[in-house]
């Protein structure tokens, strides 16, 4: 997706030891529309996919796009997370959920 009006996000990390401060300016990523994902030519990779990682901004940002993925996800039976093993290995637990 391309927006001629609207810089791409920009993301800075400062990491020292084990702490990490991240700040995000999410740029054209705040223009995200649902018709976008519903595109049969984007809509495909959804269908293909075995499962769904959705970061909590995008809930923010886009509501009924992570509606249709769970929609989608419900009606395919891919609502079961992969095996442990599936996913890129990390010293760090998996945390979903949204800070408020």
């Amino acid at each position: 997706m391309v927006i001629d009006t609207v810089a791409t996000g920009k993301c800075g990390v400062v990491i020292t030891g084990h702490s990490r401060s991240l700040v995000t300016d999410l740029g054209a990523a705040n223009e995200y529309k649902v018709e976008h994902l519903k595109n049969p030519e984007i809509w495909r990779f959804v269908e293909g996919a075995k499962f769904f990682y959705v970061e909590g901004y995008h809930l923010t940002v886009c509501l009924p796009a992570i509606l249709e993925l769970g929609k989608h996800a419900a009606a395919t039976n891919k609502v079961t997370p992969p095996p442990q093993r599936a996913l890129p290995r990390s010293p760090f637990p998996l945390l979903f959920g949204v800070r408020g």
